[in-house]
């Protein structure tokens, strides 16, 4: 019984993860969703201007995808060049991975303060934009909050039967383990997520690093898989782009 409570634990803490990067990726949109069309647009004048937005949107978003389609909209109406498209999207991924970096780092504990100024934010304010920026900042803030609690679940996980069975049955399997991770990031439109939650586990010995690398491939793939299906009835250059990213 103790094996599934932690099971349930580290199941409830993965899908406030989730949750939480959505509200970021809504709260921007909703607050500068337009101006970022803007610089996307203008900041493609070359390879290196464009994959820094890329890069830049990434890190506010929170969401390679969010990225990918805005930019798939811009190449099917031409304002961006295929080959500007491109290197964006190589910015956008660059940004994902940063993010994880900067979060492996201990900053649970600014998580309360932008939940409780996000809850301000958001309920105080009367316009949109202000909403949506606190809707931003509480996302921001129960993912700091997942975090830990991902911390404080994974640890008693090495003494867990049931989670040993299953993650010896992946490491057995890689393929299988490579379609479970993809699987994770697909449903959740998240490779960040799905990535964190392997590195807490592989952090608390969980997860052994051949496994770990299998699984955050995975996760990279299956993050590469939505912007496809997202923009698949936005035109020709939309799918080339995301075909050429998930490739």
């Amino acid at each position: 019984m103790e094996s599934t409570i932690h099971l349930i634990d580290l199941l409830g803490a993965a899908a406030l993860l989730f949750w939480g990067l959505r509200l970021i990726k809504t709260g921007v949109m909703r607050a500068f969703g337009a101006v970022l069309r803007q610089w996307i647009s203008r900041g493609t004048r070359n390879r290196v201007s464009a994959a820094a937005w890329g890069f830049l949107a990434t890190l506010g978003l929170q969401s390679s995808t969010a990225t990918a389609v805005i930019t798939g909209s811009f190449a099917s109406r031409e304002i961006i060049s295929p080959r500007m498209a491109q290197a964006v999207m190589l910015g956008a991924n660059l940004g994902t991975a940063i993010v994880t970096v900067l979060l492996s780092r201990d900053l649970h504990w600014l998580g309360s303060g932008f939940i409780l100024i996000g809850v301000a934010s958001f309920t105080l304010s009367t316009g949109s934009q202000g909403k949506a920026v606190g809707r931003a900042l509480l996302g921001l803030g129960l993912m700091l909050l997942a975090l830990r609690l991902l911390g404080g679940v994974t640890e008693p996980l090495r003494d867990s039967r049931t989670v040993v069975a299953m993650l010896s049955g992946l490491a057995d399997a890689p393929v299988f383990a490579l379609v479970f991770s993809a699987g994770l990031a697909l449903l959740g439109s998240s490779s960040l997520a799905v990535v964190l939650l392997v590195m807490f586990l592989a952090g608390a010995g969980v997860v052994p690093p051949p496994l770990a690398l299998v699984l955050v491939a995975g996760a990279n793939l299956g993050g590469a898989i939505p912007p496809y299906f997202a923009v698949a009835g936005d035109g020709l250059a939309a799918r080339r782009l995301t075909l050429a990213n998930l490739m």
